[in-house]
């Protein structure tokens, strides 16, 4: 038995435009509901195409706080309201704003122990 490559096979790919296509805009979808929308194309080439448009922007990956990941094609003002929302949620704490305080002197007592252990 000979040993034969098959060259003529090129792994199948979708399309971002493909993928946005098939998907509804403004509805919120599970990873599997997105490879469902493709059927009989390889689940892995749909997650492929659905991560490298998170990673582009056009879809808006959502994590909530029960764990649930879900994946939303927004258009327009609707990605600006999802992007400005999401960067509200990450204000600074106040404590963090302040300067440091007692910090150098911290720094040069732990420095002054240092000396003299090496005496």
């Amino acid at each position: 038995m000979k040993n034969t490559i098959n060259i003529g096979r090129q792994p199948e790919t979708i399309s971002p435009h493909e993928l946005a296509d098939a998907m509804q805009a403004g509805r919120a979808y599970s990873q599997e509901e997105v490879m469902g929308l493709l059927p009989g194309r390889p689940r892995a080439c749909v997650r492929d195409t659905l991560h490298l448009m998170v990673q582009k922007g056009m879809i808006w990956r959502n994590n909530s706080k029960r764990g649930a990941i879900t994946f939303e094609l927004l258009e327009g003002e609707a990605m600006r309201d999802a992007v400005e929302s999401k960067t509200k949620r990450l204000d600074v704490p106040d404590w963090m704003k302040n300067n440091l305080v007692g910090y150098e002197r911290s720094q040069n007592g732990f420095r002054d122990l240092c000396l003299l252990a090496r005496k």
